[in-house]
């Protein structure tokens, strides 16, 4: 085995790791005054592969930095593409899915009332109801077992969309949903991996419906509560918890927009990385976690 702690280096700010055994690697890039950089890399039958590597100057709190570079998306998994290579930009990507309490922040400072009904969540607390109801009452107070800490659920890719436009503007800078291609890269890095977290699925690795002991979730989680649901940059909750809008179209439905991840609602199917859903309606396992381009990069 190469000894990785000892590269060659080639100018200042370049290196060459030699005799690399095909293979699954995560390099942690260090530069003084600036946060480590989590690199994954996949090693096939390439005789030589190049990553170009940006050290941003900071990382936005409670963001996640992903760096540009190819990443294997879609498979088997996927109801849409075959296995492909893509190079995917570099971005910032939420830590954690957006929390009611974010987004009631939000809510709250709309004035015109309609506006702020439209905007509402619709949630389905019991399983037996054929009715949603709104996630809290006109002065933002949540419904029954619904805490702020969770991930907001049951609002339309809409309401997403003006959320993301909202924080843009508090934030001086680009704030949107992440595409297909950024979220998958965001769950599975680089080598095409099922899963956030590897190529297996054992209970309680995520937030699904299941438990694994017969039982079912009835609430959603806080997140991070599951350590395994963690991608190879330390994404939470990709796996399970909430589905996500994305800003990615079906290619045959241009007003269907694809939802990533599994929740407590859904299968382990839909806790594979490549696997995308779609719904016209406002679906109540729904959320969404934001993404930051790198000015760079734009």
């Amino acid at each position: 085995m190469p000894d990785l702690n000892r590269p060659e280096l080639r100018g200042p700010s370049s290196l060459i790791l030699k005799s690399l055994q095909r293979g699954s690697y995560l390099l942690i890039v260090t530069v003084p005054e600036r946060e480590d950089v989590l690199v994954p890399l996949s090693i096939g039958n390439h005789k030589e592969r190049l990553v170009n590597i940006h050290v941003p100057a900071g990382t936005p709190a409670g963001m996640i930095y992903v760096p540009a570079g190819e990443a294997i998306i879609g498979g088997t998994d996927s109801p849409l593409y075959r296995s492909r290579e893509v190079h995917v930009p570099g971005f910032f990507i939420k830590r954690y899915e957006v929390t009611f309490a974010e987004y009631i922040e939000f809510w709250r400072q709309e004035p015109d009332a309609d506006r702020r009904l439209s905007l509402t969540p619709y949630v389905q607390l019991d399983e037996g109801a054929y009715c949603k109801m709104p996630a809290w009452d006109s002065a933002g107070d949540l419904t029954g077992p619904l805490t702020p800490d969770m991930p907001v659920v049951g609002i339309s890719k809409q309401a997403a969309d003006t959320y993301c436009r909202w924080l843009s503007k508090a934030k001086g800078r680009e704030v949107r949903l992440p595409t297909a291609d950024e979220w998958e890269k965001a769950a599975r890095g680089v080598d095409g991996r099922r899963y956030p977290w590897g190529d297996d699925f054992q209970w309680p690795f995520a937030h699904l419906e299941e438990t694994g002991t017969g039982s079912h979730n009835r609430i959603y989680a806080k997140p991070g509560s599951y350590a395994i649901d963690r991608s190879i940059y330390g994404v939470m909750d990709m796996g399970g918890n909430v589905r996500e809008w994305t800003a990615t179209p079906f290619p045959a439905s241009p007003r269907r927009h694809q939802i990533k991840g599994g929740s407590l609602a859904t299968s382990v199917r839909y806790a594979a990385c490549a696997y995308a859903d779609s719904n016209t309606a406002i679906p109540t396992d729904v959320g969404f976690r934001y993404v930051m381009p790198l000015a760079s990069e734009k």
